[in-house]
């Protein structure tokens, strides 16, 4: 997989059609996966907090 950086510091790839919403939908990506894991994190000291906020994610 290509990071966000490897994507924001080159041109656009001349062969392929890149859609111009790949880059947010790679970002949007990549703060679920950040989120599940401090979600995770925070579930393992403190579950109660945790149900919270997955309710809130929902």
């Amino acid at each position: 997989m290509v990071d966000m950086d490897t994507i924001l510091a080159s041109e656009e790839p001349k062969q392929f059609n890149v859609s111009p919403y790949f880059a947010l939908r790679l970002q949007l990506a990549e703060l679920e996966t950040e989120m599940s894991q401090i979600l995770t994190r925070v579930n393992d000291t403190q579950p109660h907090i945790a149900n919270d906020l997955d309710l809130l994610n929902r």
